[in-house]
């Protein structure tokens, strides 16, 4: 079994990184002192921005900090773990090879993790041990001790954001297939993403003192820095007893936390995520969507409309694909209205009220201009297949035109939306 799940890892790790071997050893010492390079160069870096952040922006030194930093870092790993996950898990173009192996599938689904703890493991060696050296220097707490504790979490850390998100990718593959078999409920849930977004900086511009005095709020900044990072970590759940165990708090009983937590993930994914792995990664998603075509083609005299029609098919059949192109028109209102708050809570003249009038209008052309790729691509973009769309009988003209309008009446829209807000 373990030689299988060995062969099947190495298969899948020589797919993502080059593995190289090294025939001298000049070419291995050469490595290593690069290797230790690396280290020391971001362990200075982190130190940097946490002596910036504890001896001049003046944070305090506790564990709050540490917890906050750890549960951020780990935070964004179960999210990237989660999504990469889902793709090479259940969505992978390689499952059909290595399922059809004479291994198990449990072969298969811990080989998959195993890869992706690799991929972590890289990362909090990276990222995380000498962040965590940069603590115990800057926090005078670095001792033998601590070291051999902060290399033990550069090892155990990124084993919680894999088993997290291989027991995520079960409710997100689902309602994955769900937004993909009804179209209305993905439209809702972007809709109220959106919404929700404008709330929480809505909320944060309402926090902005009137009149806005910079020099005057920097202490209150800090105060709500301070109680911001308090408050996140109450939700850090068991990442805290990691904060504490650093800084030397409940060494044995924050030490039995963590690894209590940690076999609680390994039994979650062992008795749920492990047994539904096949049933799912067998049934792709062209197989769970079960859509029918419903009634039959509508004739239009107007060939232009047809194309707009065709190109907002093409837009919203990829969600990603949609965002990509229009980010920044999405981002046109919240940012117009973070710009406004602000230089409406300063006191101006009638100058100022003229600049923030001239800036907001230059912001907004910005942002319109850097979403226009799907207009500028209108005829580069199909490239030397253009010429099978001159096949059509219609208008060549009409189809790019329609690309044009169809850009120019979305980042109409955003703009308008963006002004009335």
């Amino acid at each position: 079994m373990f030689k299988r799940i060995k062969l099947l890892t190495l298969l899948q790790v020589s797919d993502r990184f080059k593995l190289k071997k090294i025939e001298n050893k000049k070419a291995l010492v050469a490595r290593i002192g690069i290797l230790l390079f690396t280290l020391i160069a971001i362990t200075a870096i982190c130190g940097l921005l946490i002596y910036a952040l504890c001896d001049i922006v003046m944070i305090p030194k506790t564990h709050n900090l540490i917890t906050f930093v750890i549960f951020f870092l780990q935070l964004l790993s179960i999210i990237a773990c989660t999504n990469g996950l889902l793709k090479t898990l259940y969505l992978g173009k390689d499952n059909s090879i290595l399922l059809a192996y004479p291994a198990k599938h449990v072969e298969v689904f811990f080989s998959k993790l195993l890869v992706f703890y690799i991929y972590e493991l890289i990362k909090g060696v990276f990222l995380l041990f000498p962040l965590l050296i940069a603590f115990g220097i800057i926090y005078k707490i670095l001792t033998i001790g601590y070291f051999m504790t902060s290399l033990v979490f550069a090892v155990l850390l990124p084993l919680f954001p894999v088993l997290i998100g291989a027991f995520l990718t079960i409710p997100v593959l689902l309602i994955n297939r769900l937004i993909n078999k009804f179209q209305i409920v993905k439209a809702i849930l972007s809709f109220s993403l959106l919404v929700l977004l404008f709330g929480v900086v809505f909320y944060i511009m309402k926090l902005i003192p009137v009149p806005l005095r910079i020099v005057a709020l920097y202490n209150v900044f800090i105060m709500k820095v301070t109680e911001f990072i308090s408050a996140v970590n109450q939700y850090s759940l068991f990442y805290s007893n990691i904060g504490k165990l650093l800084v030397g708090e409940s060494v044995l009983i924050n030490y039995l936390i963590v690894f209590g937590v940690l076999i609680v993930l390994f039994i979650l994914v062992a008795a749920l995520a492990m047994p539904l792995y096949f049933g799912l990664a067998s049934k792709s998603n062209e197989q769970a969507n079960e859509k029918k075509r419903r009634g039959g083609n509508i004739a239009h005299k107007n060939t232009f409309f047809t194309f707009v029609k065709k190109e907002w098919l093409l837009s919203i059949r990829s969600l990603s694909e949609f965002i990509n192109n229009y980010s920044f028109m999405f981002a046109t209102p919240y940012v117009l209205y973070i710009m406004v708050s602000i230089f409406t809570a300063i006191d101006r003249n009638e100058l100022g009220h003229s600049m923030t009038i001239a800036f907001s209008g230059f912001i907004v052309l910005i942002l319109a201009s850097a979403s226009n790729t799907s207009s500028a691509l209108a005829i580069t973009q199909e490239g030397s297949e253009f010429v099978l769309l001159k096949t059509a009988p219609a208008d060549t003209s009409n189809m790019a035109w329609a690309k044009i309008f169809f850009n120019l009446v979305f980042s109409t829209i955003m703009i308008v939306i963006s002004f009335v807000i």
